[in-house]
């Protein structure tokens, strides 16, 4: 998790509230949509190489699950102090 949120440059709220629905494909790589402080969108795009570990790691979820989510309790995301 902390690869993804370093290699990307995310903030710690932004890794945590990631979605699936939230990842888009591009030929052989894609990029992720995050939205910021102030609201503001921000386009990332991903190397090949963590493109394709997110979509292993991803199997069957749904596209509204969380990408981190808790191991216990319903659809929720995990907590910014467990990074």
């Amino acid at each position: 998790m902390t690869e993804e949120g370093y290699i990307a440059g995310l903030q710690v709220s932004e890794l945590v509230g990631l979605r699936w629905r939230d990842f888009t494909p591009g030929n052989l790589t894609g990029q992720i949509s995050v939205v910021g402080k102030g609201d503001k969108s921000r386009h990332i795009l991903l190397p090949q190489y963590l493109w394709q570990e997110l979509m292993d790691y991803r199997r069957d979820a749904l596209k509204d699950a969380y990408v981190f989510k808790r191991r216990k309790g319903k659809d929720k995301p995990l907590p910014a102090p467990y990074l």
